[in-house]
């Protein structure tokens, strides 16, 4: 065999194995149930940059208004480029959410999925248009654009009962590995978008980290710097509880070396994916430490932590057909 056919050979192993449509299905309502639940939230609630100021940007003059995001100025093109109005960004939110329902429970899904993730676009780029970036919604819309080029509605969907409805499956009353969308269902499409939300948490991590330590160096550790932002931003938001935090130095200085280590050590989920028990519950904590200090809005990120739990093997574990065995791509 020769060396380009051996890589291509292990490159398809690790993407492209049969894997459970179950765990894609799950995390597709787990992402889009949440981002559905942040589109639709109030924002005195979430306080999300985005969806709830609509009418705060369309107030803005136009002196304000600079579609810097290539995906931005893409999408207007066919508009000429002009700037959305209130009613047009409105528009575009209501036929998001709807194409995001549909996603959630599996109808049309890979178009559903398509138009939901397109939409976020428009609406994520329109916000970024008024001067300030963010990198808050980059892995869901991700997800959520890989999904319409994976089966991510062959299971736990609308379109998986009706598969098996036209198989005669459903008429029968059974729902076997062999049904489509069935527990036992494979498909060799169904890994890859669950192991590239995983690459894409680990090199964000470790960008953060090595940007701190870049900036700083091992000052960055010293904990003065997360004691400014708490008391910055707690102030800001009104959190209680990010003011009192920043009072506390000693504390500081050991969120600032759990945040190094978190971030610096994530990629280890990559080559070994037990690490993972430990490292997706340290990450939601320290996700959930900023939100409750700060308001960072990442608490986006909190249901994408999904692609590294082995659902299907929970769900045989809980049926007492198989142990429990930490998800990992093949060898």
């Amino acid at each position: 065999m020769s060396a380009a056919a051996a890589l291509r050979r292990s490159w398809e192993r690790y993407w492209f194995v049969p894997a459970p449509l179950v765990d894609l299905a799950v995390c597709r309502i787990a992402v889009t149930g949440f981002h559905l639940f942040v589109m639709l939230a109030p924002y005195a609630l979430l306080k999300y940059p985005v969806y709830g100021m609509l009418d705060h940007y369309a107030a803005l003059p136009d002196t304000q208004w600079g579609p810097e995001p290539l995906a931005m100025r893409a999408l207007l093109a066919p508009l000429g480029g002009a700037r959305p109005d209130l009613a047009l960004t409105q528009r575009v939110l209501w036929l998001t959410i709807a194409a995001g329902g549909l996603a959630l429970v599996g109808w049309r899904t890979r178009t559903a999925c398509a138009l939901f993730a397109l939409g976020n676009v428009f609406l994520s780029a329109y916000s970024y248009s008024f001067g300030e970036h963010h990198h808050t919604e980059a892995i869901t819309v991700m997800f959520l654009l890989a999904l319409p080029f994976a089966p991510c509605g062959a299971a736990l969907s609308v379109d998986a009962a009706l598969a098996r409805r036209r198989a005669g499956a459903g008429a029968a009353g059974a729902v076997g590995p062999a049904a489509p969308g069935g527990p036992g269902a494979l498909s060799d499409q169904a890994r890859w978008p669950l192991l590239f939300v995983q690459w894409m948490f680990a090199l964000c991590y470790l960008s953060a980290a090595v940007c701190k330590l870049a900036a700083s160096g091992l000052a960055w550790l010293n904990g003065y710097t997360l004691q400014y932002y708490m008391l910055q931003d707690g102030l800001r938001w009104e959190t209680g509880i990010g003011p009192w935090m920043a009072g506390q130095h000693g504390l500081s200085v050991a969120l600032s070396w759990f945040s190094i280590l978190v971030e610096g050590a994530f990629c280890l989920v990559l080559v070994r994916p037990r690490a993972a028990a430990v490292l997706v519950p340290a990450a939601i904590a320290l996700h959930l430490g900023v939100y409750a200090t700060m308001r960072a809005p990442f608490l986006m990120y909190l249901p994408l932590y999904a692609v590294f739990v082995p659902w299907s093997r929970l769900a045989e574990r809980k049926a007492g057909r198989a142990p429990f065995r930490c998800y990992h791509p093949p060898p």
